[in-house]
């Protein structure tokens, strides 16, 4: 039908795509076998016309010692050409540029380089006239490839998927091809489901409300109130590229090696915000933090903030509401998906923005549920929906072969496999456990192990005598408990405190909230001035006043009247003094600061106490800030080890508790850097 050879004028013709690739050279290209008839292709007997046309092929095949242990670089080297010219013969339309021979490490590598080359489209005009009589008389079908971007009412920029329709047929890309058409395309019918009438199609959803906000009517759901067909086609997007996953991460290391200035965007599935993101540099200081409750975005209309966290919290209630009054329930699967898709991107901007790794908490390692505003599940399809949007990173904005544009993206992470084959790498984005990141002391390092629980009266005097001193300090007005961790595990009290600083003293600064739940199940919140409950429990038993040693005094309460009450609200006020997070119960959705923070029972070495409340801007916030702090700084640690790989195939990520304790107590961070 097409095979007119006439000269059409291309103002008055229709182009048809001539399209040509190989299909798997690797698998082909030995089917291939000169003839005197020129290059034929067999699938069967190829053994005996091997030995017909091409006995040394045959006799290389059949020793093997063009590949593996048996490999000679002769026969390679023959084999190779043999196979450059069959390529040439059988494939004439492609515009092979193969290396030299000897330059191809292996057979492999040079039918991956033919593979690269095997594709080729062309436009060939076809008269317009003559198409349009075969339309007019049934004998063929033309259908419009359509998308929201094609129409004249289009605002704003194409979407990535037009990019990359667009980019497929374009000189640009041809002439060094990066996007690739495949073929297996589908095309699927999907009839009307709604039935709208005359009056809708003409004046739109909403109509009083959105009157004068839009040239055209605005239909809910209009996709499916008409008859529609549906055409899918896959591409390969950089399909010139290959390589193992495991390469692909140590060329990332590598790079890291010599980029001293990279820097850590680490994301905590926090407690009270969806999720919280810290910046650090190479010497730990935060350059920025932030929610990831709200996001920003800016469009053809203006620009407008929402707060996802409101919304979800809104749509849960409706449900819940729904399911208890049998009411339909209302989807929030789409919520979710369009809330990820946007801290996706914001994320993906930072990272090229600000030349940095991304830090993750490992959710296979030890994941525990938890008070988080996001399951499991839907954090890691976060984290799936990160990695393939950093498969091949373009901005919308940016020229096709300006990096970030859609023929010159960004591969910030390693093709997807699945969670457990990734380990704790995929390009940039690393994972690191999350033990002892949310309830840890910003500035000292202080870690609580001794986790005080009252048993009896023996037991409580044991458990405080193996303190070092109990005494009042006067000039500050709190309590010092000064202990080493040492002593508590040679009395079996603890364990696994290996690399920890020995010597610590707490305090009873500041006040503490004690949650508790009332006989009728509903959970509420005290704040406990912790030195003015010492000092009421003591009064009258022990004479603190002076700074002298307490420990006595505490044992001798053992045979007192009440000594039971006595060592139970002293151990209690020993594990409020040690609890480092403080969250107010009924404040969820309150991100003021206040009601989920960090106060320190550690002295720093100005002798302040560390509080997240009057906390300066470089350090963290809150008490997701703090998490998200944390695992940076575990991906500070990460990057340390990158700097010191030499010999091994990678680097080491396995860190051990005690290596994470001698580096945040020794602030070993501070000198991480270059």
């Amino acid at each position: 039908m097409f095979e007119s050879k006439k000269k059409i004028p291309s103002d008055n013709a229709y182009q048809k795509i001539c399209y040509k690739q190989i299909g798997n050279a690797g698998r082909d290209i030995q089917n291939l076998i000169g003839t005197p008839n020129g290059t034929e292709r067999f699938t069967r007997n190829r053994e005996e016309r091997w030995q017909e046309h091409a006995p040394k092929i045959a006799r290389i095949q059949k020793a093997g010692t063009h590949k593996g242990k048996n490999l000679d670089r002769e026969d390679l080297n023959y084999f190779i050409d043999y196979y450059k010219k069959r390529a040439n013969e059988y494939w004439d339309w492609a515009d092979f540029a193969f290396k030299e021979t000897d330059q191809y490490a292996n057979f492999a590598e040079f039918t991956d380089h033919l593979n690269s080359q095997g594709y080729k489209i062309t436009f060939k005009d076809i008269n317009a006239d003559y198409i349009d009589q075969y339309v007019e008389a049934g004998r063929l079908y033309l259908f419009e490839i359509y998308c929201k971007d094609f129409s004249e009412k289009s605002t704003g920029r194409p979407n990535l998927h037009t990019l990359y329709w667009r980019s497929l047929f374009e000189h640009e890309n041809l002439k060094d091809v990066v996007i690739k058409l495949d073929g297996k395309a589908e095309m699927f019918f999907r009839k009307a489901s709604i039935d709208y009438s005359n009056n809708v199609w003409k004046e739109g959803h909403h109509a009083e409300k959105l009157k004068g906000k839009f040239p055209y009517p605005i239909i809910k759901d209009r996709r499916y109130a008409r008859d529609t067909y549906l055409f899918h086609v896959p591409v390969t997007i950089n399909f010139k590229k290959s390589g193992a996953v495991k390469t692909f991460n140590n060329e990332v290391n590598k790079f890291l090696q010599s980029n001293r200035d990279v820097r850590i965007l680490s994301i905590d599935r926090g407690e009270r915000h969806l999720a919280y993101y810290t910046l650090l540099d190479q010497k730990g200081a935060i350059l920025e933090q932030g929610s990831l409750n709200k996001v920003h975005t800016k469009g053809a209309n203006g620009s407008r903030t929402v707060d996802y966290q409101q919304k979800l919290q809104k749509r849960e209630g409706e449900r819940d509401q729904a399911r208890k009054s049998w009411a339909t329930i209302e989807s929030i699967k789409e919520l979710k998906e369009g809330y990820l898709s946007q801290i996706v991107h914001k994320i993906a901007v930072m990272m090229v923005e600000h030349n940095a790794v991304v830090v993750f908490e490992d959710l296979n390692f030890g994941f525990k549920r938890g008070r988080f505003k996001f399951e499991k599940q839907v954090y890691q399809k976060f984290e799936k929906m990160l990695i393939d949007k950093l498969n091949y990173l373009v901005f919308k904005g940016r020229e096709a072969r300006q990096p970030g544009g859609a023929l010159c993206g960004y591969q910030l992470s390693a093709p997807f496999e699945s969670f457990k084959a990734m380990g704790k790498q995929t390009g940039f984005i690393y994972y690191v456990p999350a033990h002892y990141t949310s309830k840890v002391c910003p500035v000292t390092g202080f870690v609580n192990r001794l986790y005080p629980k009252y048993q009896n009266a023996e037991q409580a005097v044991k458990f405080f005598s193996t303190f070092d001193t109990i005494r009042y300090n006067s000039k500050g007005d709190y309590f010092e408990f000064t202990f080493r961790y040492s002593r508590f595990a040679e009395e079996e009290m603890i364990k696994n405190i290996e690399g920890m600083q020995d010597q610590w003293t707490v305090c009873t600064y500041g006040s503490r909230l004690r949650n508790s739940k009332s006989e009728a199940g509903k959970w509420t919140s005290e704040e406990i001035d912790l030195t003015d409950r010492m000092k009421a429990l003591l009064k009258d038993r022990v004479k603190y006043q002076n700074g002298t040693d307490l420990r006595c005094m505490i044992a001798q309460q053992k045979d007192t009247e009440g000594s039971t009450d006595f060592f139970q609200e002293l151990f209690d006020l020993l594990r409020l003094t040690l609890q480092l997070r403080n969250s107010r119960v009924g404040t969820d959705n309150e991100i003021d600061n206040t009601s989920d923070y960090i106060l320190s029972c550690v002295k720093n070495g100005k002798g302040q106490f560390f509080d997240s409340r009057c906390a300066p801007q470089n350090m963290p916030q809150n008490a997701d800030a703090n998490g998200a702090f944390h695992i940076g700084l575990k991906g500070l640690w990460l990057l340390r080890q990158i700097h010191e790989w030499q010999d091994k195939k990678s680097p080491n990520f396995a860190i051990s508790n005690a290596e994470w304790y001698r580096f945040i107590q020794n602030r070993e961070y501070r000198n991480s850097g270059v």
